[in-house]
């Protein structure tokens, strides 16, 4: 099995993982061993992933093989709408020139609120606003970068000493546009044993691809054990599930099960 694994490492294949029964083959006789194993697997490598972000993997039953059938489902890339775009800040933000100027113009800012916390809040806010803002004006990273490129071939076509420090200062700032582009695909796919100067955002993006692929929930089933696959039958499978939870079942015969605990609270306290 190591030698399998090393090879699937080498092969940069990666499995998909399934639904259905843990195990797809077994073997056995009434009365006697009966042995079960998984044997089939599904793996696929980034590329392959890239094309296909939604796929599930379901084992269904045979009853002519001992063999359990592995079926691959492809779905459509459906993007959920959102009510709102949740800010997040960039780390990579921290590189441009102008992004301490406009923290520190934003904390500065009139205030409004006279409690504390209420100040903290508000200058964090402002914060958010401003950045967003600056964020709306900004250039796409991927253009810029693809710009910034085309335009440093060029000079160096030319290789002429007159065009030495506009060459230079491309140079820096091509550097700068590829470091924010991978502390950024670094910042989505929370992976922090990566020192910086691995320039290699294919990994990253891989690794955004399988933590989204990781956060679908394709379906669930509910507490009758009915399977849930659209996203109304699948969220209300959810409410229902917390509801029951968190509703009070009105226990009897609390006074009995009270007596055993110690007052912390006497009647004196509550006069």
């Amino acid at each position: 099995m190591e030698d399998f694994h090393a090879t699937l490492a080498d092969c940069e294949l990666v499995d998909l993982g399934y639904r259905g029964p843990k195990f797809t083959w077994n073997k056995g006789r009434e009365g006697g061993a009966f042995i079960q194993e998984r044997l089939d697997q599904v793996v696929a490598n980034e590329g392959w992933r890239s094309l296909f972000p939604q796929v599930d993997i379901l084992v269904e039953s045979a009853s002519c093989s001992d063999h359990l059938p592995v079926f691959i489902m492809l779905y459509e890339t459906k993007r959920q709408g959102r009510p709102y775009r949740k800010f997040k800040h960039e780390a990579s933000w921290a590189l441009e020139g102008t992004y301490t100027e406009i923290i520190k113009s934003a904390w500065k800012a009139r205030r409004i609120q006279t409690d504390h916390w209420g100040n903290i809040r508000q200058k964090l806010g402002n914060c958010q606003g401003e950045l967003m803002r600056w964020q709306k004006k900004k250039k796409e990273p991927e253009t810029e970068l693809k710009n910034s490129c085309t335009h440093l071939a060029a000079l160096q076509a030319k290789a002429g000493p007159e065009w030495m420090e506009e060459m230079t200062k491309i140079k820096l700032h091509v550097q700068t546009l590829m470091e924010q582009e991978e502390i950024q695909w670094k910042q989505r796919a929370k992976v922090e044993w990566l020192r910086n100067g691995n320039k290699n955002t294919k990994f990253f993006h891989a690794c955004v691809n399988q933590r989204r692929k990781s956060n679908v929930i394709c379906s669930v089933c509910d507490m009758a054990g009915n399977q849930m696959e659209t996203h109304e039958d699948i969220g209300g499978a959810f409410v229902g599930y917390f509801n029951i939870l968190f509703t009070s079942g009105k226990p009897d015969h609390m006074d009995e099960c009270l007596e055993a605990l110690d007052k912390r609270i006497t009647d004196d306290m509550n006069g």
